[in-house]
C-alpha cells in the first residue's frame, strides 16, 4: 500500500484490516505465498501508519450492565485476552448488550462471540425435514454386528486388524410434508 493511496470514501481502513485479518480464520496463513506477501505488507502498512505508540488501557467489559471482565493492554504485543461468560438456562430467549469501556490511550480490538453446545443429557434427535443417522458395524465370527448404545457407545474398542464398517443413512421430507403426514421420501 503506498503511503498516497486512499481507501474508496465507503470503505475504511480498519475495515479493510478486519477483512484481511479475518480472511485468515484460524489458521497462521493465508491460501498461498501471494496472499501472504500481500497481507502481511499491508498490515505493516498500517501499523506503521496506526499503531506508532504503545497502549495504556484498561478495559472493562459488561454484559446486561454487569461487569463481567477486564483487560489491561500496556504493549502492542500483548497476549489476546478471552472474557468468557457462561450461560445459564435464564439467558435463552434474552436480548443484553454487550458494552466495553476503556480508560487510557490506545486503539484495541475486539470480537464477540456466542457459542454453546447442548449437555449430553438435554441433546435430543430432532426432525425438521432431514434425518442423518450413523452406524457402524464391527466383523465378528464373520458377520458384521452393529455396534449399539449404551453398552457399546463411543469409543468402541475394536481390536487391531478388524473390518469396521461404516453406514449413514438419510432420510428427507419431500414436498412440504411433516412426519407421518405420508409424503416423505428416503435415500440411501
Amino acid at each position: 500500500m503506498s503511503p498516497d493511496w486512499k481507501p474508496p470514501a465507503a470503505i475504511s481502513r480498519f475495515k479493510l484490516v478486519r477483512t484481511i485479518t479475518q480472511s485468515r480464520g484460524k489458521r497462521d496463513h493465508w491460501e498461498n505465498t501471494q496472499e501472504n506477501l500481500f497481507c502481511l505488507n499491508a498490515l505493516s502498512d498500517y501499523a506503521r501508519q496506526y499503531e506508532t505508540s504503545e497502549p495504556q488501557l484498561q478495559i472493562a467489559v459488561d454484559f446486561a450492565g454487569q461487569q463481567i471482565g477486564t483487560a489491561q493492554l500496556t504493549s502492542l504485543v500483548d497476549p489476546p485476552v478471552a472474557v468468557t461468560r457462561p450461560l445459564s438456562a435464564a439467558d435463552a430467549g434474552r436480548q443484553a448488550k454487550i458494552e466495553l469501556s476503556k480508560q487510557g490511550e490506545g486503539r484495541f480490538y475486539y470480537a464477540a462471540r456466542l457459542a454453546y453446545a447442548l449437555a449430553d443429557e438435554q441433546a435430543q434427535r430432532v426432525n425438521s425435514g432431514i434425518e442423518i443417522r450413523r452406524e457402524y458395524a464391527v466383523e465378528r465370527a464373520g458377520k458384521f454386528v452393529l455396534l449399539q448404545k449404551p453398552h457399546d457407545h463411543p469409543p468402541w474398542r475394536v481390536g487391531t486388524g478388524r473390518f469396521v464398517c461404516l453406514g449413514s443413512h438419510r432420510a428427507a421430507l419431500c414436498g412440504g410434508g411433516r412426519p407421518g403426514s405420508g409424503r416423505a421420501g428416503a435415500g440411501q
